[in-house]
C-alpha cells in the first residue's frame, strides 16, 4: 500500500526551529521522500491523523529549504490525502499555535470531529450555516449507535451542559479547516 508513494532514496531528516511572532517551534521531521513528506496509519482516517499530517506539512512548508519537497500525503486504511504545497505556511501555523495558546487559557469550542464535521458541510458540500450546525450537532450529540463528542469528560468539564455549538465555533471550526480542506486533495 505504500509502496507506490514512496519514492527515491529518502531524505536526511528535517530538524527545524522556527520563530513565528512570539513563539518559538522546534523538532524534527523525518520520512521525507522524493514523492513528499509521507504519513500512514493502518486504520481508517480520523480527524487527528488529518490534524497532525496538516501540522507537519505546514512545518514542512515553512522550513527555508529548496532540498526537500513541499508535498504531503497521509495514507490510512481508507483515504489518500495529498496536501499540497502552500507560500502562505507560516502564517496558517502561527494562526494554529495562536489557537493552541488561547485555548491553554480558556475553554476554546473546538471539538475536532464536530468541528470538521461543521466546516465540511460548509466548505465541500456548501451547506448554509443552519444544517452545517445540524450536521455538527448529530456529531456533539451522538446517537444510539456512535457516542458524541459531547459526552467526553473534559468536554464536559469546560463546557458544562451548555451549547457551544454557537457563531464561535463555527468562526474557529472554519479557520482552523478552510486552510486544510482549501490545500488537500484525496
Amino acid at each position: 500500500m505504500l509502496k507506490p508513494y514512496i519514492t527515491g532514496t529518502p531524505f536526511a531528516p528535517i530538524e527545524f526551529n522556527l520563530k513565528l511572532a512570539e513563539y518559538t517551534l522546534f523538532g524534527k521531521i523525518d520520512t521525507i521522500f522524493e514523492s513528499g513528506l509521507i504519513n500512514y496509519r493502518y486504520t481508517k482516517v480520523k480527524v487527528k491523523d488529518r490534524l497532525r499530517s496538516w501540522i507537519y506539512h505546514l512545518v514542512l512548508n515553512s522550513v527555508e529549504s529548496t532540498l526537500h519537497p513541499k508535498k504531503s500525503i497521509l495514507i490510512t486504511e481508507d483515504v489518500i490525502i495529498t496536501f499540497l504545497p502552500l507560500k502562505e505556511s507560516s502564517t496558517i501555523l502561527l494562526d494554529l499555535i495562536k489557537k493552541y495558546w488561547e485555548g491553554l487559557s480558556k475553554p476554546l469550542p473546538f471539538f475536532p470531529e464536530t468541528s470538521w464535521k461543521c466546516a465540511r458541510a460548509i466548505l465541500e458540500k456548501e451547506m448554509p450555516d443552519e444544517e452545517a450546525l445540524k450536521s455538527a450537532r448529530d456529531e456533539w450529540e451522538g446517537d444510539d449507535y456512535h457516542r458524541g463528542e459531547s459526552e467526553e469528560p473534559s468536554l464536559q468539564l469546560c463546557f458544562g451542559k451548555g451549547d457551544p455549538l454557537n457563531a464561535d465555533f463555527r468562526k474557529i471550526a472554519l479557520e482552523i479547516f478552510e486552510p486544510m480542506i482549501k490545500t488537500s486533495v484525496s
